[in-house]
């Protein structure tokens, strides 16, 4: 594989900051060492700014670069630049998905579902990937729950007090079985 080994010792600093997604040890876990490999991008110092693991398999006779089992999100993980501002983070953006864009394997079908947080898709779209965008929302669990209350619109607190008469929510720390 091209790129994994550049891709395993970037990553091994990196485990307060890499998603368990993005690990060496997942990848070769649920996709085998011989069926992924990475998309690098540098920096002017040679220094890696992005990474996109992907993984390969046939699938009726075709090679896909898609998903593997039990990994809910996959992509891209970027080293912005300390004190980077909002306007120029777009741009930094735009460089290294450019960069990572152009070394993803040539296949006739490509699928990525990228954790939430990426937010900036459009050099996929013009390199002539079609996009499905899913929308996820995250709360924030350091604050109390009556302010998360609070903070969320009307309908969104009377669906979900709705939802709550259909369902049983409980507080515990075992697992049924």
């Amino acid at each position: 594989m091209a790129y994994q080994d550049a891709y395993r010792s970037w990553s091994a600093d990196k485990e307060d900051s890499l998603p368990i997604f993005l690990r060496p040890w997942w990848l070769d876990a649920v996709c085998m060492p011989d069926h992924w490999d990475a998309c690098l991008a540098y920096n002017k110092e040679q220094k890696i700014i992005g990474a996109l693991p992907h993984y390969q398999f046939v699938k009726r006779g075709i090679r896909v670069t898609g998903m593997p089992f039990l990994t809910p999100y996959m992509g891209i993980h970027l080293q912005y630049p300390y004190g980077q501002k909002l306007n120029s983070r777009y741009d930094f953006e735009k460089s290294v998905l450019d960069q990572l864009i152009s070394q993803l394997p040539h296949t006739p079908y490509l699928q990525q579902k990228f954790f939430p947080d990426l937010t900036y898709g459009l050099p996929f779209f013009w390199k002539g990937y079609r996009l499905d965008w899913r929308y996820t929302y995250h709360l924030s669990l350091r604050q109390t729950e009556q302010a998360l209350w609070e903070q969320m619109e009307g309908s969104a607190r009377t669906q979900l007090l709705k939802t709550l008469k259909l369902v049983t929510v409980t507080k515990s720390v075992m697992i049924p079985g």
